[in-house]
């Protein structure tokens, strides 16, 4: 669905990249070459690559505004970078690693703009091969998360120019933010380096009584979204770690820790059912990281 609005509004997007050159290239082909009508501009916050990327950018794409990182400052860090300075009405975050077609940044404009008080408006997330990819979800708690359970309740907004709903959360991989709700709420929370920055932005923007809003008309494709069970070790544990700094500060020290006892718990029974075939060398390796993480846990802050 289009709307055909046009507004005085302005967007900015914003996309961290780090070491994704190629993927960063059709990802701007992709906005380019489908123009929303509504006054957006672009921003690429590096975070120090090495792959190129900067140069691609300088050549290719010298419209883009290109903000070099010293080092790999995080998604959360990066993306303040460019919030710092923004001076438009809206931030669109996306990842690098998607691709935007016609029309769908122009629907996260029009919502936001038919609804002013939504903070925070999402997509609806495609994989590779078109099927739906999880966009939106409820607020996680430490049993939701342990029993691998993710409630998606939503709530239907009632308006014929859209198909349109009132979450909790949306997927930091293509997210509108209203400037003012930011500048009431402050930035993405530094201490996440990766997993569960927008989740905790959410969070924020929601108890400030801002509304958090899924477009399912808007879709994106978005190939990174790879399942957790072939993630390395070193992924698993950005992404425990994020999850213990989240429920440490909305649910409390307490909670946290439970959490984190029982996130040990279940990584050295993963860790167990391997050891009867601890003779083949892979499965000593695997071993061996699930012992790594299981130690970087106990130790978690």
């Amino acid at each position: 669905m289009t709307t055909n609005m046009t507004h005085t509004s302005s967007t900015e997007v914003i996309i961290v990249n780090w070491n994704t050159r190629d993927l960063l290239a059709q990802c701007l082909s992709s906005i380019f070459d489908n123009a929303p009508h509504n006054d957006v501009r672009v921003t690429v916050v590096d975070n120090k690559s090495a792959d190129g990327s900067c140069e691609m950018l300088e050549q290719r794409f010298p419209q883009v505004t290109l903000i070099r990182n010293p080092d790999n400052a995080g998604f959360g860090a990066a993306n303040n970078v460019a919030l710092k300075r923004l001076s438009t009405t809206y931030a669109l975050l996306l990842n690098s690693d998607t691709v935007v077609p016609k029309g769908a940044i122009d629907l996260l404009i029009d919502f936001a703009e038919a609804y002013p008080r939504a903070g925070v408006v999402g997509c609806q997330l495609l994989n590779a091969d078109q099927s739906d990819q999880a966009s939106w979800a409820r607020f996680p708690t430490p049993l939701t998360e342990l029993l691998s359970i993710y409630p998606r309740t939503r709530y239907t907004i009632i308006d014929p120019r859209f198909q349109a709903y009132d979450v909790d959360w949306v997927s930091g991989a293509c997210m509108l933010v209203r400037a003012s709700a930011i500048k009431q709420i402050g930035l993405f929370d530094e201490r996440f380096f990766m997993y569960s920055e927008e989740t905790d932005l959410c969070y924020r923007i929601k108890k400030a009584g801002w509304r958090i809003c899924h477009v399912a008309d808007s879709r994106i494709v978005h190939f990174g979204a790879g399942s957790m069970s072939r993630a390395s070790a070193r992924q698993l544990k950005f992404l425990y770690s994020s999850k213990i700094q989240y429920f440490a500060k909305h649910q409390g020290a307490g909670v946290a820790r439970a959490y984190r006892y029982a996130l040990v718990g279940r990584v050295l029974m993963s860790m167990a059912t391997r050891v009867p075939v601890a003779f083949i060398a892979k499965e000593r390796k695997a071993i061996k990281a699930r012992w790594n993480l299981a130690q970087a846990l106990v130790h978690e802050v």
